[in-house]
């Protein structure tokens, strides 16, 4: 028997034809499919020569190198196989079909890149000669057969006739590369046999692989039938509670949980329409198996379709006086909200009585209609005025539960509508969300920050709010998740923004903007006494009305330690004070018995120097330096624009540059701007020639902040104006209004909050459009008192009153 391992003497040359990472056997017949010109051409000229061929693969312990032609060179298996060529048919351009027959194995000693790429190596043919190992060899190959057949018959992918044409090989060199050919998968393993050129390490190897993939091939049929076992025992658990429901059905006993969500499908007030389709969720739930997924699923559908409020109402208020009360208590102020919730209650009042039956028997009631239908609310205002407890304020003089969710960076539009059911991890939108903790049909629901939705690849939340704020559409508001329109028409909508411009131009349509404007010193003063010094003290465990102060620290506090709108940071520092005071009574330093009056002394010393003065900006006439007004999403301010002219390098010269995070209609502002100081310059005694000699820098100051409006037009005219002339504008002036190409000064909004910023830094002088005298209704008493208004009609007005002649 031949079973060791002979070289033959003589090298021979052949073709090789590169099969990249598979190994082919000897002893085996391959067919397959060759692209590429150095393959096409090695089995070629092989047939023409009526030459064998050498296929060779790549060694995975090999080393990279480049690729030559369609090959890496050295990154080759030293051993090849020896194929003959059993047909050879061209299918296409470079391409052919090809039958090889293996018949042994050889070391190659050189290769190198011949004609056209083809690879030709310089090999030892490897044959097999009688030695002392035949026996060996023959009881290694019987195990062999054994853990084939034990392999074939434990997997069903392997025909049952290659059990008999393993058994028909009567070599075992054969047997060995038949079996490594039919069952070694992974690609170290073929090269491992391929490699071994001694056949009893072979067969040995071999039988070590095989008994591998016996033992892990053993353990999955072990895996698939304990896995069929419990299917079928699930089969048998679902047959049986299909008897006791079947059995609990004809007894007529009702506490299984079928029956259970039945009867509160029953009781819940839906529709007819939902409480059918809810009804064939649970039919769908009885049938399924307890085990599949899909029982979690239905069942956390229909709880979230139970848990959303269909017929349970709140009634509301009827004493308009009590509503009234409890406004009061809660905020000081902010008349027109109070006025317009009051309103709504009359409202609803005289629709409750026309809604009542004719007759006093009659059982039919007719059907309900919403008193809340056109009343979607929107309070806009800076930051700390009261927007959001205000809304809930109003539900509790409206005796309804209240509902705040948070639109803030809301940028997905299934945040609003709810996700698919066929999505995992699914649930109802926010909308749903807040019926479900509201519990009624009729709460105040609360839209906070509605100006500050995003969009993108997800979809536009705000397109989403189109129907949520629509009394029109809102009756069957469509939630992706539930599937069935739900009625939202009872609900109380009231959103909040900080800048009406943020809010998308076909949502503003659908809302009733009540605007809530800075509050005065005196009203922050009166604030600070009635809410917010109380609440500071009980939180800070003082105790109501112990300590006490003045109107001149009060004012002391609110104007030196606080610049803002609202009354979020005079909160904060009040409670700050509280809270030295409080460490002071638990010190000893304070006798806590008495109440104590704080003294400007007693702020300075426990809050530390003063942050803000009435006298920090700079008040002094200057050159091209103006006090333009502006108002932003955090209320008004003073918005300083400055103009310097540069010697201009240009020969054409008059370059404008414009500095400080400017938006486009305030750049467009500019140009106007510049164009008509140009036309006024020989009123006021420039020289045209100074329009070429220099370049122009507009900058207006805090560059972090972005600004735009046309409200600055006016501003910008007097500080070129100013530069241009040399002569300085009045810095107790601050000026607002738009400009047009003649010089006319135009309407421009947002007067209140303007003349409080005004008012705030200590400004005297206000100019503003004559259009906007009108305006000034709504700013306080207190502040007119204290400030001049001029009222201009044109630019020739403005710089009237501020250029100082020299």
């Amino acid at each position: 028997m031949k079973t060791a391992r002979n070289v033959t003497d003589a090298p021979k040359t052949y073709n090789c034809l590169y099969t990249g990472p598979k190994v082919f056997f000897p002893e085996c017949t391959h067919s397959f499919e060759i692209s590429g010109n150095a393959g096409f051409e090695a089995v070629r000229s092989a047939v023409q020569m009526d030459q064998s061929i050498l296929i060779i693969t790549d060694d995975v312990e090999g080393s990279k190198d480049k690729l030559q032609g369609s090959f890496i060179t050295n990154n080759l298996c030293s051993i090849g196989t020896v194929c003959t060529i059993k047909s050879f048919m061209q299918a296409g351009e470079g391409i052919a079909k090809v039958t090889l027959v293996g018949i042994g194995r050889a070391k190659i000693v050189s290769h190198h890149v011949g004609p056209n790429g083809v690879l030709i190596a310089t090999v030892n043919e490897i044959f097999y000669a009688e030695d002392k190992t035949a026996g060996q060899c023959g009881r290694l190959i019987g195990r062999t057969r054994e853990l084939f057949r034990d392999i074939v018959k434990l997997d069903n992918k392997y025909p049952a006739s290659a059990i008999t044409q393993i058994n028909l090989s009567a070599h075992p060199a054969v047997t060995c590369d038949m079996v490594a050919n039919l069952l070694l998968e992974k690609l170290d393993d073929r090269l491992a046999i391929m490699k071994s050129l001694v056949l009893v390490e072979r067969i040995e190897l071999l039988n070590k692989l095989l008994e591998r993939d016996f033992e892990r091939a053993s353990l999955q049929r072990e895996i698939n039938e304990k896995v069929r076992a419990n299917f079928d025992k699930n089969q048998r658990d679902y047959y049986l509670r299909e008897q006791v429901r079947v059995i609990s059905e004809e007894l007529g006993d009702d506490t299984n949980e079928i029956a259970e969500l039945r009867a509160k499908i029953d009781s819940s007030g839906m529709p007819a329409d939902i409480a059918e389709k809810a009804k064939k969720e649970v039919k769908r739930l009885e049938k399924t198996n307890p085990m599949a997924p899909e029982i979690a699923v239905i069942r956390t559908y229909l709880d979230n379709l139970l848990e959303v409020p269909w017929k349970n109402e709140s009634i509301d208020e009827a004493d308009l006086k009590r509503a009234r009360e409890v406004l009061d208590a809660d905020h000081y102020g902010m008349v027109e909200v109070k006025d317009r919730v009051i309103e709504h209650l009359a409202v609803a009042q005289l629709k409750a009585r026309q809604e009542k039956p004719e007759k006093a028997d009659d059982t039919k009631l007719p059907e309900k209609k919403s008193s809340d239908a056109g009343q979607i609310l929107c309070f806009v205002g800076p930051p700390g005025v009261g927007k959001t407890s205000i809304a809930e304020s109003v539900a509790r003089a409206l005796g309804r539960s209240f509902v705040r969710v948070s639109l803030g960076g809301v940028k997905d539009e299934s945040e609003i509508r709810g996700h698919r059911r066929t999505y995992i991890g699914a649930m109802p939108g926010k909308i749903i969300s807040g019926m479900k903790k509201a519990k009624t049909i009729n709460p105040v629901f609360l839209l906070d920050e509605i100006d500050k939705m995003a969009n993108d690849h997800k979809g536009d939340p705000a397109s989403a709010m189109l129907e949520v704020l629509d009394p029109v559409q809102n009756k069957a508001f469509a939630d992706h998740y539930l599937e069935v329109p739900y009625d939202l028409s009872r609900v109380l909508f009231i959103c909040t923004a900080n800048d009406e411009g943020g809010i998308p131009w076909a949502l503003q349509d659908r809302l009733e903007t009540i605007n809530l404007s800075s509050y005065t010193l005196v009203e922050k003063m009166k604030i600070a006494k009635q809410f917010l010094l109380p609440r500071a003290e009980r939180e800070n465990g003082i105790g109501a009305g112990k300590i006490g102060f003045d109107d001149k620290v009060l004012s002391l506090v609110i104007e030196q330690y606080t610049r803002e709108a609202g009354v979020r940071e005079l909160s904060r520092i009040i409670s700050s004070l509280c809270r030295k005071i409080a460490l002071g009574i638990v010190n000893g330093e304070i006798d806590a018995s008495k109440r104590l009056k704080l003294t400007v002394e007693d702020v300075v010393r426990l809050l530390g120097k003063e942050k803000y003065s009435k006298d920090d900006l700079d008040k002094k006439a200057a050159v091209g330096v103006v006090n333009g007004l502006s108002y932003t999403s955090a209320g008004g301010d003073i918005l300083k624009l400055e103009v310097v002219l540069t010697p201009s390098a240009n020969e054409k010269g008059g370059e404008l540059k414009l500095t400080g995070n400017l938006g486009n209609v305030m750049k467009e502002s500019a140009q106007l701007a510049l164009s008509i100081t140009k036309s006024l310059a020989k009123d006021y005694g420039i020289d045209a020639e100074a329009f070429k000699k220099n370049d122009i820098h507009i900058h207006v100051p805090s560059g972090a902040v972005p600004k735009d409006g046309p409200s600055a037009g006016v501003a910008l005219v007097v500080a070129l104006i100013s530069a241009f002339s040399g002569k300085p504008v009045r810095g107790d002036f601050a000026l607002t209004g738009e400009i047009t190409l003649s010089g006319r000064v135009l309407e421009i909004g947002g007067v209140r909050e303007k003349v409080l910023s005004a008012y705030r830094y200590g400004i005297q002088n206000v100019i503003m459009p004559i259009q906007n005298q009108k305006s000034l209704e709504k700013v306080p008493e207190e502040v007119k008192e204290k400030l001049n208004f001029v009222f201009a009609n044109n630019i020739n007005d403005v710089l009237g009153s501020m250029l100082v002649s020299h």
